[in-house]
């Protein structure tokens, strides 16, 4: 079977202390939001329906994208494990993460980055750090009124 494409984001608000995460409800564990590629799509354009999708389409996907990985697992697009490459981004929220109201039936939710580290999976953790990185390597965009 063809491999599954991805993208996922780890988005930070503008101090870089809150990213948005999504929690899995078999494990409980923290991870990045991540999306199928759809048909004729690029990566980064993947990326940006994630946050229109969360609705946080004002968020500044950051370039170059923060790395490549692999991994075989199930989705909805497959019952049976299939291999998945997913093309992780860093975005910048440049709202206060208190005005946004996550889509309903979520499990997207803001936390502190001390948290991600402690409830995140180690892929998870590596990954907020190299968003944190690129965020202070593009300067933090200022924050704005409304989400």
């Amino acid at each position: 079977m063809r491999a599954h494409e991805v993208a996922s984001v780890v988005v930070l608000d503008a101090s870089g202390a809150q990213v948005l995460l999504v929690r899995d409800p078999a494990t409980g564990s923290l991870r990045v939001p991540t999306t199928h590629v759809e048909g004729g799509e690029r990566h980064e354009e993947a990326a940006r329906r994630l946050l229109r999708d969360i609705g946080i389409g004002q968020a500044q996907v950051l370039d170059p994208r923060l790395g490549l990985s692999q991994d075989q697992y199930a989705c909805l697009a497959s019952e049976t494990a299939v291999r998945h490459v997913d093309h992780c981004y860093a975005a910048a929220y440049p709202s206060d993460p208190a005005a946004w109201s996550p889509p309903r039936d979520s499990s997207v939710a803001w936390v502190d980055v001390a948290t991600a580290d402690a409830a995140g999976t180690p892929g998870t953790a590596a990954l907020v750090r190299a968003g944190m990185r690129q965020l202070a390597a593009h300067g933090t965009p200022a924050p704005t009124e409304g989400r």
